[in-house]
């Protein structure tokens, strides 16, 4: 029976509405679940609040709240963690940077460790921009352009945190992007950032010359549209190692390293 909905749906509706259709459908059960913690939040406030659900859909595969703060506690934790395994002995780091913020998933995590003295996010998103810094204080927030340069000054920041960002630039964007990071890093600086890497790219649905071209650059960039919902990109350590030597020197690389899915790898700025 389910089988002839499907197929009769097919047939009938188109695919903008199909999607619109089935994203409801799987958060229904969220929206219902959350929407007592939602509405007090809302009314009464909280002393650590968040985003509404339409905010956190927006970042996330789901509303859920739960989700939205388990992985942001879970991401936080691991780039505290590759920071100390990273970090020079005596050096300070003091001055942070979350580079695509979002709606604070990882930033409200980060507030509360110790080193991060100063942090700043930031996003393209005014809606989400808007939202972060009127409830995640201290940390400051600031919307910017979809390209570089930002309008910080040359050695801002001690540490810059880039979680799910290069996965959806094409390259040269990365590019672009990667050599903006390190001006705004001092000399000495932390770059720590999540790519999709090659065992990612191997599980996906590539054509064959998709999967050829990555196995000869070592990059690979799918626009929205196609077999991926929006815009994807993966990326092989070697190409990582070559495509960022002008400005960063490589410190550690851990495939699957940030929840078990990305890679995570620790940049110094030259």
């Amino acid at each position: 029976m389910n089988a002839h909905v499907r197929r009769l749906a097919r047939a009938v509706l188109p695919r903008p509405v199909r999607r619109f259709l089935r994203l409801a459908a799987r958060e229904l059960p969220h929206r219902l679940r959350d929407f007592p913690a939602d509405l007090r939040e809302a009314v009464v406030g909280s002393a650590e609040p968040l985003p509404p659900a339409r905010l956190r859909r927006r970042v996330s595969r789901t509303s859920s709240r739960r989700e939205f703060d388990a992985v942001g506690r879970g991401v936080a934790s691991e780039l505290v963690a590759a920071f100390g395994r990273c970090r020079e002995p005596g050096a300070s780091y003091s001055r942070w940077l979350d580079f695509g913020s979002g709606a604070g998933r990882v930033t409200r995590h980060l507030t509360a460790f110790g080193d991060a003295d100063e942090l700043t996010g930031v996003d393209v998103d005014p809606d989400l921009v808007a939202w972060t810094d009127r409830r995640l204080a201290p940390a400051k927030f600031r919307r910017i352009a979809p390209s570089p340069p930002t309008d910080f000054p040359a050695g801002r920041f001690d540490v810059v945190v880039c979680v799910s960002v290069f996965t959806h630039f094409d390259e040269e964007a990365g590019r672009r992007w990667a050599a903006e990071l390190a001006r705004l890093l001092r000399p000495g600086g932390l770059l720590i950032v999540s790519t999709h890497g090659a065992a990612i790219a191997a599980a996906q649905p590539l054509s064959e010359t998709q999967r050829r071209r990555f196995a000869e650059t070592g990059f690979l960039f799918i626009p929205g549209g196609g077999a991926f919902n929006e815009e994807a990109a993966f990326h092989s350590e070697a190409y990582l190692r070559s495509a960022w030597s002008p400005w960063f020197d490589p410190v550690e690389f851990v495939q699957h390293g940030l929840m078990g899915f990305q890679d995570l790898s620790s940049w110094r700025r030259r």
